[in-house]
């Protein structure tokens, strides 16, 4: 039996390391101590573990994960040798079904397989002949068997001095420039490696030729229907390594462990040393309750009241207690963009409690389809989302005193419907209120084919208003404000060019996470302009919690699923903070969590891929674009063997084509 190489898997031609470096860290890949293709081995391998920085710095990093079994690294090289003089390579497919074979018209057999599938065979004593040209080209994927080297013992790899560089491949004649990593938002799509053994039989070229990629800035979503194809090879970023234990927690503050007593109790009945109680007065006036530390003590609630009284310290009580984690300071002065949106809205949509004659709270009242939006503001300053008592209703506590007397300081009042006079902001403060006001109290119709923005409330609050917005498009103050029958009054604004130049004033510097999903909404179809800083807030925020977001999502849908993402970020946190492992805590990890994975799949593999995800536009929209950004290389390595993928791509898809 005669063994030659006919090809392995060789780097892209594209891809240069000093074009990389501001490439996430694609570039690392030449840091490693061995052949390239040994490299992508160890590449895959640190994808998984997040640890690509340490490229190269370990050199049993390979010996070592093919010991343990975590042999799916070594599956992203493929090797094709053609065997002559022998009918062995028959049994080595009933053997291992992750091999290719192909008989030639002189009888000899082509066999493509993956460094894991020789590893297999060598182990078996088959096909031993091949054993040098797989030594050369993954040399610590074989260094069990090393000559100096106890078989099966997984031995230190070879001195890099040592590796016999594997014998160079024919070039390939194709456009580099279509091979380099295409980008697109958060996706990037790299081709690591291919084979290509150049054979003439466009059968034979199928099923040995083959192509590793590396997808980034994807969801768990979509590998979730990337590894349903078979027969391929996966290397995945763990779920271990996310970013949301660096969050702070949401839960109460632990209770510190009491010390051991230092110094004499008062007298035998009592339940704590001097110095443990002047502990607990301490932990009382940093914002512990009673109560909290009662349980965490194992007191009586009364016996931390005495403690605190005899020190000297006033005990709160209870609703003093509960507002100790508020903003109290919130609304003192209205000097940020957001703090006038807020004071926009409440003079709007907002209502100061009274109780006994003397204010006691404010809310604000919205429907229920926007709760999600209402947690986010109430985190502003530390308030909760309620019912709002009415069907369909959702009240957001401004809780405490305090911060109901500051927002009275600065115009808002009770029964404000007929009384409400205009804030006294101006410039920049004066915008954000008016849109929060527009928030509250205004309505904007869905597209040009609406009849624009029309705001209710007093007389002098829509003067006002009025004002602002001529002066800031330069037009007359002309619009009629209208008395209603139920005693209020409204102005509008109309015309397909007036209202988009509003429009774009109002939300100038608008922030996504505190804008009303419905009046946004309607906004966007207005402007362009106001649309596109809508996509782009939503795709700045996505990453900053490391997930991908479907783009079809408008500001409605948007507040929902970016409530849901921070309440997992928040949960996992806050496990993590309990001493949860992240192997648990990761239950909780979204399908739209961003991942990495390195993919290898011959040509064959590839092509039902392709028909499946990349040409049909039943395809989920996120794969669907991954595939075609696949295809797009393929066809450039192979065009033999895709054309007929790419003759359908172009008739179905000729604006991404």
């Amino acid at each position: 039996m005669k063994i030659e190489l006919v090809a392995y898997s060789q780097a892209n031609p594209a891809l240069d390391p000093a074009d990389l470096l501001e490439m996430s860290d694609l570039a690392t890949i030449w840091n490693g101590a061995s052949t390239y293709p040994e490299n992508v081995i160890e590449y895959a391998g640190r994808v998984c573990y997040r640890s690509t920085h340490r490229m190269g710095t370990a050199p049993r990093f390979i010996v070592n994960r093919v010991k343990e079994g975590h042999e799916d690294i070594i599956e992203h090289i493929v090797a094709t040798v053609r065997v002559r003089n022998s009918e062995e390579p028959l049994r080595w497919r009933l053997l291992n079904r992750h091999c290719e074979v192909t008989q030639e018209a002189d009888g000899s057999w082509l066999v493509s397989a993956n460094t894991r599938v020789w590893l297999d065979f060598f182990r078996r004593g088959i096909g031993l002949q091949a054993m040098p040209f797989l030594q050369a080209i993954a040399p610590k994927v074989y260094a069990e068997f090393a000559a100096d080297i106890p078989s099966g013992n997984g031995a230190q790899a070879p001195e890099p001095a040592a590796i016999q560089l594997p014998p160079s491949m024919p070039s390939l004649d194709v456009d580099t420039s279509c091979l380099r990593p295409r980008e697109e938002g958060p996706l990037r799509v790299t081709l690591l490696a291919f084979t290509q053994p150049g054979l003439d039989h466009a059968d034979a070229q199928l099923h040995h030729g083959s192509a590793t990629f590396f997808f980034e800035g994807i969801s768990r979503a979509c590998t979730h229907q990337l590894v349903r194809h078979r027969l391929a090879s996966f290397s995945q970023e763990s779920q271990r390594y996310v970013q949301y234990e660096s969050m702070e927690p949401s839960l109460a503050p632990r209770v510190p462990r009491l010390p051991d007593p230092q110094h004499p109790k008062r007298h035998g009945l009592c339940h704590f040393s001097l110095d443990q109680e002047e502990f607990i007065t301490n932990l009382y006036r940093e914002g512990f309750s009673g109560e909290t530390l009662a349980k965490a003590y194992d007191a009586h609630p009364t016996t931390i009241r005495n403690i605190v009284k005899g020190s000297g310290a006033e005990f709160r009580d209870r609703r003093a207690s509960r507002t100790m984690h508020i903003k109290t300071d919130f609304f003192d002065e209205i000097d940020t963009p957001v703090k006038a949106q807020m004071l926009g809205l409440i003079f709007a949509d907002g209502n100061v409690a009274q109780r006994d004659g003397k204010i006691s709270y404010a809310s604000i009242a919205q429907h229920s389809d926007y709760r999600s939006w209402l947690k986010r503001l109430g985190k502003l300053w530390g308030g909760n989302v309620i019912s709002g008592g009415r069907d369909g209703s959702s009240k957001l506590m401004i809780p405490g005193t305090k911060l109901a007397e500051a927002l009275v300081r600065h115009g808002v009042v009770p029964a404000k419907s007929r009384i409400l006079k205009p804030p006294t902001l101006e410039g920049e403060l004066a915008r954000h209120f008016i849109r929060g006001y527009v928030e509250g109290d205004g309505h904007i119709s869905n597209g040009p084919d609406g009849r624009g923005i029309t705001i209710s409330g007093t007389q002098a609050v829509l003067r006002w208003i009025q004002s602002e917005i001529c002066a800031a498009i330069d037009r007359e103050p002309k619009q009629k404000i209208r008395h209603n029958v139920n005693d209020s009054y409204a102005v509008s604004f109309g015309g397909k060019y007036q209202v988009p130049e509003i429009l774009e004033w109002l939300y100038n510097g608008f922030d996504l996470r505190y804008s009303h999903p419905a009046k946004l909404r309607s906004a966007t179809e207005w402007s362009l302009t106001i649309r596109n800083e809508f996509q782009r807030q939503l795709a700045d925020w996505a990453k900053s919690l490391n997930v991908i977001h479907p783009p079809k999502f408008d500001p409605t849908a948007a507040s929902i699923w970016m409530d849901a993402m921070e309440v997992m970020a928040q949960s996992y946190a806050d496990l993590r903070h309990l001493g949860i492992r992240k192997e648990d805590a990761r239950f909780l990890l979204p399908n739209a969590a961003e991942t990495r994975i390195v993919t290898s799949m011959n040509f064959a593999a590839w092509s039902h891929f392709l028909w499946l995800r990349a040409v049909d536009k039943a395809a989920q929209w996120e794969i669907r674009r991954l595939g075609q950004l696949v295809l797009e290389m393929l066809y450039t390595v192979a065009p033999g063997v895709f054309q007929e993928h790419w003759d359908v791509y172009r008739e179905k898809f000729p604006a991404s084509s």
